[in-house]
């Protein structure tokens, strides 16, 4: 039997509480239908007179407000509110239309802050409604949609697509001085690790690779898996030497042993086995490494990315 609190919820009560104003003293009028919305909705409902004070609230606003707030500016009871709203409204030419807003509360807690206008009948403005619902969860969750997207999903760095992207990005904004360089960088001897010790270690592996790539470049640097064994680098500098030398150094930190924990699980595990010992292993592998200049080698990501391919067959090929 509760409420709806989606945002057509919102809009359906924000309705009927614009009625019920319509009618005269606040939320005075049809007490069992305007009231008992006004007093369960889930968002904080803040009712302002023309000068911006807070005359009427719900149970949800009588938690976000102190217990004085009631014919207090909105700009000393919530002063941050307050700015963010009169911001968005500086912006806006008409003053009488509704204001959506998000409002964001370190540490990652987001509110919606809807303003809407309250007139009579006959078009007198008599206040506003202000609604205030916490989108925190809603937020979160399109974050992980979008990082989702963009992110590869065992590695944690960027992916194909949104590498692109912001190579794209940073070829538009490069200066004369710029030097841009794309490294396409292809493991070897990686499918006998498949091969002998299983796919799982195949995936640490390449979860050890991502790592090695991330410390072996700068933070300003885009680093990506472009799929199977296979990530790039895009380097911006004013260094000419800068692609070289990173080229040097990852495939020097590539060359390293790396471990991975491996075991073999058994089909059927007794009940009074002993604990699994899970061994830890050391593999082996190396990079070819391919590299492409803007803009000699191309003036677009894609004909970037086939030259630095191309460049990198060709360090492999003897091998």
């Amino acid at each position: 039997y509760g409420l709806d609190p989606t945002p057509l919820g919102m809009a359906l009560s924000s309705l009927l509480l614009a009625a019920s104003v319509f009618r005269g003293n606040f939320l005075k009028s049809h007490p069992i239908s305007y009231r008992t919305i006004f007093l369960n909705i889930a968002e904080a409902v803040l009712v302002l007179d023309n000068d911006g004070h807070i005359v009427e609230r719900n149970p949800a606003g009588d938690a976000l407000t102190p217990l004085t707030a009631l014919d207090q500016p909105l700009s000393e009871v919530l002063p941050v509110h307050h700015k963010v709203l009169s911001e968005v409204r500086d912006t806006h030419a008409d003053g009488d239309m509704d204001i959506t807003t998000v409002l964001e509360h370190p540490p990652q807690h987001f509110s919606e802050l809807k303003l809407r206008p309250l007139k009579t009948a006959e078009g007198q403005a008599i206040g506003a409604a202000l609604i205030i619902r916490d989108i925190t969860l809603e937020t979160a969750q399109q974050a992980r949609l979008e990082n989702a997207a963009f992110i590869d999903a065992l590695t944690g760095i960027y992916n194909r697509a949104r590498f692109e992207q912001l190579a794209n990005i940073r070829i538009q904004e490069s200066t004369l001085d710029d030097v841009i360089a794309l490294l396409y960088i292809d493991l070897d001897k990686f499918k006998p690790v498949n091969d002998t010790h299983g796919h799982q270690a195949g995936d640490q592996v390449l979860q050890a690779v991502a790592q090695r790539l991330q410390y072996s470049v700068r933070e300003q640097d885009l680093v990506a898996r472009l799929g199977g064994d296979e990530f790039a680098v895009l380097l911006t500098s004013n260094d000419p030497n800068m692609a070289v030398q990173t080229k040097s150094r990852i495939q020097q930190v590539l060359s390293q042993p790396i471990y991975i924990r491996h075991t073999d699980v058994p089909a059927v595990t007794p009940a009074t086995s002993d604990p699994l010992e899970i061994e830890e292993i050391s593999v082996n592998i190396s990079a070819s490494i391919g590299v492409a200049y803007y803009p000699q080698d191309g003036t677009r990501f894609e004909a970037l990315l086939e030259h630095a391919d191309q460049a990198m067959y060709n360090v492999k090929r003897p091998r």
